[in-house]
């Protein structure tokens, strides 16, 4: 028996996890801050990745094409790094822990945007992106600002892996619970419920923030201007250069795998079906990420991945059917942990093992995540230069996967010498 909940509150099946995921014991142990950010995260990834999923599928369904989708995403990801960076200023003077409380707070508005809009949400969908990408930004810096605070170069790779393994569970079982409930009410209605739900679950999540620690900066102020300058350093000018190419092919593999799918098979389930797949493949390889992963070795398993997803992307350009999509989705949930969050890891290293730069982490973390969308929006933009050059089908959708997925091998080399020049300084 492992007890009441800690001190933190945590509990003790929270701890029971982080023993058996190796955070106790040999030097890894993570700092009791660490458990409450774990549990709101989690919590925060339950309430999004329900109709995440389902805000694409239902454009897709309204306007019977790819547009709306694409100009959604396109929205939420330029405005969520304007808004991160807005809120790295809200954070200097409130904490990360109000900071997560208003970008949540949004998340209320924007379902209940979408549940007043309703069939007409797709002749919106750059508001709704705008909305999201409110939220998006100022929880997203709070989070990774806990996150960063509450472990170290030691573990750090091992805790985004647990923080992996947790989401990967949520991706398993939210989505397909999502499909359940439209095919069971049917429609629009289905859908409505499903962002009513999320909204419900968003509330609980809010209130459980004052578990949060109250973690400020050592400065009340933002300042990009030395922020800026820290690029000049090449070991985190390379780390960024690695974040902007993954994210060329990230930020699309975020929603459009679930699309294609869509687009053969028109049917909700199927899509549940997928990310339940997806998320089981994702708990295995978060499983072998949290016990294989380290600063030592990283770099040899990135290469690994980008090999076996070049290969699927390749076959899935080849066989256009379902059951070809399915396997692509499994495939890619084994392997994508291993480059993305491998990039992030290197970059977050090379940043707070800088002196100067780690007095600045907000400024930072805004900066590469205006970086990441950058490589978010090339990604999209490259899709949509192909449909309009090579036509629009399904076919030439993957091939454009294809491409982007070969652009990955550029992150090799650039979180290659970032992690190089992070190790000669250890």
């Amino acid at each position: 028996m492992d007890g009441p909940p800690s001190a933190d509150g945590t509990p003790s099946a929270v701890r029971r996890v982080l023993r058996k995921m190796g955070f106790y014991g040999d030097g890894r142990k993570l700092s009791g801050d660490f458990h409450p950010v774990l549990i709101v995260h989690t919590l925060f990834l339950t309430f999004t990745r329900l109709p995440a999923v389902f805000i694409n599928t239902m454009m897709v369904g309204q306007s019977g094409g790819l547009d709306a989708v694409l100009l959604y995403n396109g929205a939420f990801y330029l405005f969520g790094a304007v808004f991160m960076a807005l809120a790295a200023k809200v954070l200097c003077r409130l904490g990360s822990r109000l900071t997560a409380i208003m970008g949540i707070a949004v998340y209320f508005v924007l379902y209940f945007t979408i549940f007043m809009l309703g069939e007409a949400a797709a002749r919106y969908s750059v508001l709704i992106g705008v909305i999201n990408g409110l939220a998006d930004g100022f929880y997203w810096i709070a989070y990774l600002q806990l996150f960063s605070s509450t472990t170290d170069l030691d573990n750090r790779d091992k805790a985004m892996a647990v923080i992996q393994l947790l989401g990967a569970a949520v991706n398993l079982l939210m989505p397909l619970t999502g499909s359940l409930v439209i095919q069971a009410v049917g429609g629009l209605k289905g859908y409505m419920t499903v962002f009513a739900i999320a909204f419900l679950l968003a509330l609980f999540t809010c209130l459980y923030t004052v578990k949060l620690p109250k973690l400020r900066q050592n400065s009340p102020k933002t300042n990009y201007a030395a922020a800026i300058g820290f690029l000049r350093r090449h070991r985190i000018r390379s780390a960024l250069a690695g974040q902007f190419v993954k994210g060329m092919r990230e930020g699309t593999f975020l929603f459009i795998l679930s699309v294609v799918i869509y687009q053969l098979v028109r049917s909700e389930v199927l899509v549940g079906v997928s990310t339940f797949l997806s998320g089981g493949a994702s708990i295995i390889a978060y499983g072998v990420m949290s016990r294989l992963l380290n600063p030592t070795n990283r770099m040899r398993y990135m290469l690994y991945a980008v090999i076996a997803l070049t290969v699927t992307a390749f076959a899935g350009f080849l066989w256009v059917t379902p059951q070809m999509i399915l396997v692509y989705c499994v495939i890619n949930a084994l392997f994508c942990g291993f480059l993305e969050n491998t990039s992030f890891t290197i970059f977050l290293d090379s940043t707070t093992g800088d002196k100067d730069a780690s007095q600045h982490m907000p400024e930072m973390l805004a900066i590469n995540e205006i970086v990441l969308v950058a490589g978010r929006i090339c990604g999209m933009l490259i899709i949509l230069a192909v449909l309009r050059f090579l036509g629009e089908s399904v076919r030439w959708e993957l091939f454009s996967l294809l491409l982007l997925t070969l652009t990955q091998f550029a992150v090799l080399v650039f979180s290659g010498r970032a992690d190089t020049d992070s190790y000669a300084r250890t």
